[in-house]
């Protein structure tokens, strides 16, 4: 593979989690001292900035049951849309009162329509399709759904923590990097049974949504200046000696 072969030529490879610095160090052991993590900038500021003056987008209507909020792509293979149509269905079937918001579009918006239909649930799993400013709906959500089978460093998970939202995630690659599961969120398995147990108790329990939603973030994902350093800091090492770098 092209990476064992240009090694020797490389000084260093940036990760964008610990995740995958640890599997391309166990890949690639002969490069293992030259990987290093920076995660990407995230804005802080900017996403609380978008927050500053917008209205509630659920609406006073709908404060009489939670407000649950999911941001992705409509993409079942990844994103796991017919499962979370599924997991809705049982919680109601449960008499877990919830509201489910789905912000973003895809491919297979028309499939889980369908599903939606057939499980009779239109009322209240709502499609609304791709939204220019997100943020309003993650300050007023009462939790955040992250349910993909798989996602990297989940972009959505930060924005949702910097909003200080309480969120439940699926356990997929980096998660752990992101959520102290009990602290700062609830982390659940791979299966529609985990999932429902975690949204039962989460749903129905405001007090340990709102210690959720206090629960901090990790300073390393927060601090864009220090990973500007970081960078600014290997570039540095990685000059050839004599070299003038402006």
């Amino acid at each position: 593979m092209n990476v064992a072969r240009f090694q020797t030529r490389i000084d260093g490879y940036l990760c964008v989690s610990r995740y995958v610095q640890a599997a391309m160090g166990k890949k690639f052991p002969e490069i293992a001292a030259k990987l290093i993590t920076v995660y990407n900038l995230i804005q802080p500021e900017r996403m609380r900035a978008y927050t500053a003056g917008a209205l509630d987008p659920f609406g006073p209507g709908d404060r009489e049951e939670p407000q649950l909020l999911s941001v992705c792509r409509l993409q079942e293979s990844q994103k796991a849309l017919l499962r979370m149509v599924g997991v809705h269905r049982r919680l109601l079937s449960e008499g877990v009162a919830h509201k489910w918001h789905v912000l973003g579009d895809g491919p297979d918006r028309a499939l889980v329509e369908r599903a939606i239909s057939e499980q009779g649930v239109s009322g209240s799993f709502i499609l609304h399709g791709a939204v220019s400013n997100p943020f309003p709906w993650y300050k007023h959500a009462d939790l955040v759904a992250v349910l993909s089978r798989y996602e990297g460093l989940c972009g959505v998970v930060n924005e949702a923590r910097v909003l200080e939202r309480p969120v439940i995630a699926t356990r997929f690659a980096g998660i752990e990097e992101q959520i102290d599961s009990g602290v700062n969120g609830l982390i659940v398995e791979q299966d529609e049974d985990s999932i429902v147990s975690g949204m039962m108790r989460l749903l129905q329990d405001p007090e340990t949504r709102s210690q959720l939603a206090s629960g901090g973030y990790p300073r390393e994902l927060l601090d864009d200046d220090a990973k500007i350093d970081m960078l600014i800091g290997l570039v540095r090492d990685a000059r050839v000696p004599g070299e003038d770098v402006r």
